[in-house]
C-alpha cells in the first residue's frame, strides 16, 4: 500500500468512526496502480477496490478488518483527463 493510499483510507476511517458516519463510502478509480513513485520498480501498489483479495490470514487484525468493512466503490462518472497544456 502506498503512503498516499494509506492516508486516504485512514482519513476515511477516522471520519466514519470518530464522527459516527455509518454510511460513508470511499470512492476511488484506483484498483492496482502499475506505476507509482511510492513503490519500488517492478512492484505494484495494493488495489484499494479489491483489498479483500489480498488480506488472507490477516483479516482478523482490527485495523485490516476496519478497512475491509469500509465500503469502497468506483465512482459512476468516468474520469476525465486534465488538459495541462
Amino acid at each position: 500500500m502506498t503512503l498516499g493510499d494509506a492516508i486516504h483510507l485512514v482519513s476515511a476511517l477516522w471520519v466514519k468512526e470518530a464522527t459516527e458516519v455509518s454510511d460513508l463510502e470511499f470512492m476511488t478509480f484506483d484498483n492496482s496502480s502499475n506505476k507509482s513513485v511510492e513503490t519500488d520498480i517492478g512492484t505494484k501498489a495494493l488495489p484499494i477496490l479489491n483489498l479483500e483479495e489480498f488480506t488472507h490470514g490477516i483479516s482478523s487484525d482490527p485495523d485490516v478488518f476496519a478497512l475491509l468493512r469500509l465500503q469502497r466503490l468506483r465512482p459512476i462518472l468516468r474520469q476525465m483527463p486534465f488538459d495541462l497544456g
